[in-house]
């Protein structure tokens, strides 16, 4: 799972949590299943959250280039 985690950008983080989200929704999963899908998807928003906030201050930063 590392080298996926090393080579993982946003659009496949959030693809692969639409895909967990639509795992947990059928009836026939298991609990351990969704035990582990529950932990990959924390993992997954995470990661996400940490992307958002850096290209966040890549625009701010861009943004006061600009006016500074």
């Amino acid at each position: 799972m590392s080298k996926k985690k090393a080579s993982i950008n946003f659009d496949d983080a959030y693809t692969e949590l639409q895909a967990i989200h639509a795992k947990i929704q059928d009836d026939n999963i298991s609990i351990e299943e969704i035990s582990t899908l529950i932990r990959r998807s924390t993992e997954l928003i995470k990661f996400c959250k940490k992307r958002l906030r850096s290209i966040e201050g890549e625009i701010d930063q861009a943004f006061e280039e600009e006016v500074g």
